[in-house]
């Protein structure tokens, strides 16, 4: 894993459980699930329009083939 890119975290499994419902829902990965969750609570302190899920999967998908 490149480790400039990826970190890992720790979740209590109590909230894991609660999360992992709430991705499959969505159709996403936990990672992903975790972004969105990051981006969309940085937009709303940052005063932005908190973004769709799946708005940013096209810059996602360059991403990770760059």
């Amino acid at each position: 894993m490149n480790t400039a890119k990826y970190k890992s975290v720790a979740v209590r499994i109590e909230s894991y459980n609660k999360a992992a419902p709430m991705a499959k829902e969505r159709y996403m990965s936990m990672g992903s699930f975790i972004r969105y969750l990051i981006d969309n609570e940085h937009d709303k302190l940052n005063g932005d329009t908190p973004t769709p899920n799946g708005a940013h999967h096209e810059s996602r998908v360059e991403e990770s083939h760059q």
